[in-house]
């Protein structure tokens, strides 16, 4: 693992802190109680194209994609060409995202959005749920079992979806005990940048049935998508090649439509 991952989940840490101190848990349950339910995320996912239209400004190992980009503006425009749902990275330091980001493209579209973060702590499992988040971004790697379920179990208590982030078999067996039903293959290993798509074969066909398997990593043809799909997989995670895209909405229908 590069060391910036571990400069990443310090700094995390270190905004949670000041986050609890300028907004405690109790105010958000409070400001949170009464409102209606989550957009449905894996509802949205398995009955429409099954892609997953990821705003990403910038990354450590992908540089500057494009830190300018207005996200209600590519919001609204994968949303017409055919996205299950959007994915909003929120990460300021590393990935020059942000909480206004994920409620500013929540508002705009009626696609479910899933805040794509490190989350460490109960916390911020509240504090996705104020920001607009219908699903929640959990990493198994990152956590240790006990973690792992008591986040996967604050997120359904406010029936928030949860795909959990894998990479081979042992991280699919944790999240599985841990009472995943949706899982994220990433092709990178985390905070890498080189894929392995052979992992889609080998752990596709592995995942039980019934769970909602998703993929990420490097998507951009149609031939990867339908070879992905023979291995059982029902959601795409697609970034750069919509965020480098001059029209991502175009870019989006290319990769599903006839």
């Amino acid at each position: 693992m590069p060391s910036w991952f571990d400069d990443l989940v310090a700094c995390r840490k270190e905004e949670v802190i000041r986050a609890k101190r300028d907004l405690p848990l109790a105010r958000i349950q409070q400001r949170i109680s009464g409102w209606p339910p989550p957009r449905d995320f894996a509802g949205s996912v398995r009955q429409g194209s099954g892609i997953i239209a990821l705003f990403k400004r910038a990354s450590p190992y992908q540089g500057s994609l494009r830190e300018r980009a207005v996200g209600p503006a590519f919001a609204r425009s994968v949303e017409q060409g055919g996205a299950s749902a959007i994915a909003v990275v929120t990460e300021q330091s590393f990935f020059k995202g942000s909480l206004d980001d994920l409620e500013r493209i929540r508002r705009s579209v009626a696609l479910p959005v899933l805040r794509l973060d490190l989350h460490l702590e109960e916390y911020q499992i509240f504090e996705s749920r104020l920001w607009g988040a219908d699903a929640v971004w959990l990493i198994a790697g990152l956590l240790t079992p006990s973690q792992l379920k008591a986040l996967l179990d604050a997120a359904r208590s406010l029936t928030l979806a949860v795909p959990v982030e894998v990479h081979d078999r042992k991280e699919t067996a944790k999240a599985l005990k841990a009472g995943a039903d949706i899982l994220a293959l990433n092709l990178r290993e985390t905070g890498a940048s080189e894929l392995n798509k052979r992992k889609a074969l080998e752990l596709g066909p592995a995942i039980p049935r019934g769970t909602l398997k998703l993929i990420a990593g490097g998507i951009k043809t149609r031939e990867e998508i339908e070879e992905y799909k023979k291995a059982g997989f029902a959601g795409f995670i697609v970034g750069e090649h919509l965020m480098l895209s001059k029209s991502p909405g175009e870019a989006l229908r290319k990769l599903w439509s006839e």
